[in-house]
């Protein structure tokens, strides 16, 4: 756990604080440190950044991209850039139906620039 701390930037003087008194990005690093306990070979996250401001936002991507080596992530998000950077593969949603799915190459070639549907 110490080294999930460490890795996420989660403030020593944070830890004794119940999490209900936490800000909602600290709520979320911890709740992305839970995750990951015991080396998961799964991890799904939803909108795993929201509400976390942009130096934190780095803090947890960069976590999860030295991460998804070794653990599968599945994450759902409105970022696109955040898309990016931590997956490999991305699976574009409309109403609920599986719209498309591949590279951001692949998606960008067939949608355009703007993701456009």
């Amino acid at each position: 756990m110490d080294k999930l701390i460490e890795e996420l930037q989660i403030e020593k003087s944070t830890l004794d604080t119940l999490s209900s008194k936490l800000s909602g990005g600290q709520k979320r690093k911890l709740c992305v440190a839970l995750a990951f306990i015991h080396d998961p070979e799964l991890v799904v996250l939803d909108e795993m950044s929201s509400g976390v401001d942009p130096e934190n936002r780095r803090v947890i991507w960069n976590f999860l991209f030295k991460r998804k080596m070794n653990t599968a992530i599945l994450i759902c998000t409105h970022f696109m850039d955040e898309a990016d950077l931590v997956a490999d593969r991305k699976a574009m949603l409309t109403k609920g139906q599986l719209v498309s799915i591949g590279s951001s190459r692949f998606l960008k070639s067939v949608y355009d620039t703007g993701y456009t549907l």
